[in-house]
């Protein structure tokens, strides 16, 4: 009997997350364009969780595909949010807005918050396999509970230089804290830019496959166009082969805040770029990078 209610509670969970409604895009590859490359997984949330750049959250299925996914939770990557709504923790350890609780007071000054609280996740999956696989073939689905968010944030915010590399489906390791830093950084409310020190971020990313920039080039495009001044963010693409197409992002004439590398056009590697930019730029520096 234990062992049975134990599993009952871990199909039909009470405090875990459940998504409202799960959308999913894929994104191709191959020279018709018929492989999936990789899947845009966004859930609706029912109600929205505090998370942090850097977590994954365990995804349950509990329909539409087999009957042993519903045994199976498999963690994903938080790849993007919606716009973050502030919130900080009350002294009885819940989680209260603090828009609502300026108005009750009458402040029209936000604090700045701790955590970031969303309500619409997107996870980017590569489909080797499995579910991941079984997600590949499906329109939509259904019944999605979320444990967690899980991970450790590395708290970039406290670096005047912060300097992300990624690989291949690496990028939905580093693109979460380069949308915390430009959120927060290039924020109207002039708490959140006190909030972060981070003067220079640079993301580098090299590209398996030059399909892969359409996995996140909507995302990259979103925090340039934050950027007006184009004095925080500058992006870097390295492409495995000759792109025939438009760049990914057009560079302001005179502002190099996004620039693309391809076999035989002119080429700085990302380690001589990441030694140049640490030793032009003041203050504490960081460097983090993730594989595929």
């Amino acid at each position: 009997m234990v062992a049975i209610g134990s599993l009952l509670w871990h199909l039909f969970p009470g405090d875990f997350v459940k998504a409202q409604q799960a959308f999913i895009t894929k994104l191709y590859s191959g020279k018709d364009y018929q492989d999936v490359s990789a899947i845009k997984l966004t859930l609706i949330l029912r109600r929205p969780i505090i998370i942090k750049p850097g977590q994954y959250l365990y995804l349950r299925i509990l329909g539409d595909l087999q009957f042993r996914d519903w045994f199976q939770a498999h963690p994903f990557m938080i790849a993007w949010w919606d716009e973050p709504a502030s919130v900080e923790a009350s002294e009885e350890g819940a989680s209260v807005s603090s828009s609502d609780k300026d108005r009750s007071r009458g402040d029209t000054t936000v604090t700045p918050p701790g955590h970031t609280k969303a309500k619409a996740l997107t996870f980017l999956i590569q489909p080797y396999g499995g579910l991941s696989a079984r997600l590949g073939m499906r329109p939509s689905i259904k019944n999605v509970v979320l444990d967690g968010p899980y991970g450790q944030d590395l708290h970039l915010e406290h670096y005047e230089t912060v300097l992300i590399v990624a690989q291949g489906i690496g990028i939905t390791g580093v693109l979460p804290y380069a949308h915390h830093l430009a959120n927060w950084k290039l924020h109207q409310n002039m708490s959140y830019k006190r909030a972060v020190m981070t003067r220079k971020l640079d993301l580098y990313w090299l590209l398996e496959e030059n399909c892969q920039e359409r996995w996140v080039g909507d995302y990259l495009k979103e925090l340039q166009e934050k950027d007006i001044k184009q004095d925080l963010l500058q992006i870097w693409c390295y492409y495995p082969s000759k792109k025939n197409s438009e760049p990914l992002m057009k560079p302001k004439k005179g502002v190099p805040a996004y620039q693309c590398f391809y076999p035989g056009s002119p080429y700085k590697a990302i380690p001589n770029a990441i030694k140049e930019v640490a030793g032009k730029s003041p203050g504490r520096n960081i460097v983090v990078a993730v594989d595929r």
